[in-house]
């Protein structure tokens, strides 16, 4: 590609990025499974408690699908390092707090405008599992 044509392949992106404003991508994470400080019960609290996240949030912008660039999008590893850390650093009685901790977590840290979530707490008892699903923000169209 010559000088020229560069930035009518720019204008191009951003006239196509203008177009897709209105359009939006959700992004999915499923069966992420972390080790969480997590739970009500005296055994609960000395010992990690794993856990099943599934996630399902809307990017700002639709501008990723366009020009394949990571500083247009969430950055999804980032997502995981930070979700990780933030289980194993803080702890929850409730699954219910957990799973609106972290979906506010998406929100501030990483302006999903949108967040669906579920947070499956595993073998509280056995052959069981329980939790909860929480949807927080306005999905935009």
């Amino acid at each position: 590609m010559n000088a020229a044509q560069e930035p009518q392949l720019s204008s191009s992106i951003m006239d196509r990025a203008r177009l897709q404003r209105a359009v939006r991508s959700t992004f999915f994470i499923r069966r992420l499974y972390l080790d969480a400080k997590l739970g009500l019960c005296d055994w609960e609290k000395v010992t990690l408690q794993p856990v099943s996240v599934d996630l399902e949030y809307q990017l700002p912008s639709g501008l990723s699908c366009l020009t394949d660039r990571l500083e247009h999008t969430i950055d999804h590893c980032r997502v995981v390092e930070r979700l990780r850390a933030f289980v194993l650093n803080q702890h929850h009685d409730l699954v219910e707090a957990l799973a609106e901790n972290i979906a506010q977590l998406l929100q501030d840290e990483f302006a999903a405008p949108w967040v669906n979530i579920s947070v499956t707490k595993q073998r509280p008892f056995p052959a069981t599992q329980v939790g909860v699903t929480l949807e927080r923000g306005t999905r935009q169209t």
